[in-house]
């Protein structure tokens, strides 16, 4: 379980991706806590949560709460994953899924490439050469 932010164009969604044993989850609006705790960001006080992404326009509870979403990838989905740069900086993976979706996800610096090599060693559909690419 790893904290990210989902890119959509140009919206955020801070969440979390789960690591299960056939399916991997993106969700959004929670977080992971110091001491492994899961909590709702709109609950927590101000102050206790440095998001990932820093957010300027400091963007209400209630828009948050309306474009949550949660996503699932089988494994034998994922077709390719790529380390991209997300504001400059290579803090970024694109996920390309078999049916088509893909996700920006954006981690905290060091946390990248620890989600890349667990997405590399369970994906079990990753294409190695551009013929079998999405």
């Amino acid at each position: 379980m790893f904290r990210c932010a989902r890119i959509q164009g140009l919206d955020t969604s801070e969440g979390l991706i789960l690591f299960g044993k056939e399916h991997c989850y993106v969700v959004d609006g929670f977080t992971l806590l110091k001491n492994r705790e899961i909590r709702d960001i709109d609950s927590m006080p101000v102050g206790h949560y440095e998001p990932i992404i820093p957010n300027p326009s400091g963007t209400s509870s209630n828009r948050s709460q309306s474009l949550r979403q949660c996503s699932k990838f089988a494994y034998e989905d994922i077709r390719e994953v790529h380390k991209r740069r997300y504001l400059l900086q290579p803090i970024a993976l694109e996920i390309f899924s078999g049916d088509g979706r893909n996700y920006l996800l954006s981690f905290q610096r060091k946390v990248r490439n620890k989600v890349y090599q667990r997405v590399m060693a369970l994906g079990t559909s990753i294409a190695d050469n551009a013929q079998s690419s999405v």
